[in-house]
C-alpha cells in the first residue's frame, strides 16, 4: 500500500480508511485536498486503496476529483492502478474527467489496459472514453493491452472502435507487438479482428520478422497462415529466415529443424517428419511451409546456416 511523503493526520487517516477520523479533522478545518511532498491528496490515497466511504466524505468536503499530482495523475488514475472498480464508478459518478494525461501522454483508459482491469475498462468505455487516444510514445490503449497478455482487455477495446492497426511512433501496430512479444493468444485475436498481417515498422520489419526473431513458433505458424510475406526484407536487407538463425536462442535445436527441413523440402513433402518428437516436429513443418514459400532460398544457404548452428 502506498504510504504518504511528508504526511499528516488526515493523509495518513484516509490511507487506512478511518472514515470517523477523516470526518473529525475536516470539521476541525484541516483543508480536505492537502497535499503529500508529490503533490497527493486524501481523495487519491481513499482512491487508490478502496476506502469507498472516504473517498465520499472527501467529495461531499469538497474535495477536487480532478486535482492532479506531480506525475499529473488524478485520483481516477489512482483508483485504477489500485484495481478499485466500485471508487472508479463513483468518481465518474461524481464528474471525473475522462481523458486526463499524465506525464507520459497515458490517459485513465490506457492505465485501466496496462494494469489488466477489464471491468474499469469498461466503465470508461461506457462512460464514453477516447479510445484511440495515444501516449508520447505514441502507444494506445489496445497497444498496452496487447503488451501485457490481456486478451479480454484487447477484445473489449476492439469492440468499442479501437483501431486495430494503429501504430505507435516506431510504426509498430498492435501485431507487431504482440508477434515481438510472443503473445500468439492476442496474434490470434488481432487476425480474427481484421489485423494487417504485412505492415511495416519504422524499420521495415512485418510482424513476421519480429516473431523469427524473438516469438515461438506458433505465432510464426499464425502469421504465416494468414498469408504473411516470407521475402520480405527490413531495412538491414534482413528476411525473417535470417533474424531467426541470427538472433534464436535455441540455435541447436534449429540445426536439427533444419537438417530435418533440408530433407523434407527436396521430397516436398513433410511425411518423413512422422517420427519426429512433436515440438521439434511442428517447428519442422512451419520451417518446411517457410522454404517452400521462398522458392529462391540456395540449397547452399541453408547448409551455410546448418553449420554455424552446430557450432553454438
Amino acid at each position: 500500500m502506498a504510504t504518504p511523503c511528508g504526511a499528516t493526520a488526515l493523509l495518513e487517516a484516509a490511507t487506512r480508511g478511518d472514515a470517523d477520523l477523516v470526518a473529525r479533522l475536516l470539521l476541525r478545518g484541516t483543508a480536505v485536498d492537502e497535499l503529500d511532498s508529490i503533490g497527493r491528496t486524501p481523495l487519491m490515497f481513499a482512491g487508490l486503496c478502496g476506502h469507498t466511504e472516504v473517498v465520499s466524505i472527501l467529495l461531499e468536503r469538497g474535495a477536487v476529483v480532478d486535482k492532479l499530482d506531480i506525475n499529473r495523475w488524478s485520483v481516477l488514475t489512482w483508483a485504477i492502478r489500485g484495481g478499485q472498480t466500485k471508487v472508479v464508478a463513483l468518481l465518474l459518478g461524481c464528474g471525473a474527467t475522462l481523458d486526463t494525461h499524465d506525464i507520459d501522454g497515458r490517459s485513465p483508459l490506457m492505465h485501466a489496459a496496462l494494469s489488466g482491469r477489464a471491468e474499469i475498462a469498461s466503465l470508461l468505455l461506457e462512460q464514453g472514453a477516447a479510445v484511440d487516444n495515444s501516449g508520447l510514445n505514441g502507444r494506445t490503449a489496445l497497444i498496452w493491452a496487447v503488451r501485457t497478455k490481456n486478451v479480454a482487455v484487447a477484445s473489449l477495446l476492439i469492440d468499442h472502435g479501437a483501431m486495430v492497426d494503429k501504430a505507435d511512433m516506431y510504426g509498430r501496430t498492435p501485431l507487431i507487438h504482440a508477434a515481438l512479444l510472443g503473445h500468439a493468444a492476442v496474434v490470434s485475436l488481432l487476425l480474427e479482428r481484421g489485423a494487417l498481417v504485412d505492415k511495416i515498422d519504422s524499420y521495415e520489419r512485418t510482424a513476421l520478422i519480429h516473431a523469427a526473431t524473438n516469438g515461438p513458433v506458433e505465432v510464426v505458424s499464425l502469421l504465416l497462415e494468414r498469408g504473411a510475406m516470407i521475402d520480405h526484407t527490413d531495412i538491414d536487407g534482413r528476411t525473417a529466415v535470417v533474424w531467426a538463425v541470427r538472433g534464436g536462442p535455441h540455435l541447436k535445436d534449429v540445426a536439427l529443424l533444419l537438417e530435418q527441413v533440408q530433407a523434407a523440402w527436396t521430397v516436398g513433402e513433410t511425411g518423413q517428419l512422422r517420427r519426429m518428437p512433436r515440438f521439434i516436429k511442428e517447428r519442422a513443418v512451419t520451417a518446411v511451409l517457410c522454404l517452400k514459400r521462398c522458392s529462391n532460398l540456395p540449397k547452399e544457404l541453408i547448409d551455410m546456416i546448418i553449420f554455424r548452428c552446430r557450432r553454438v
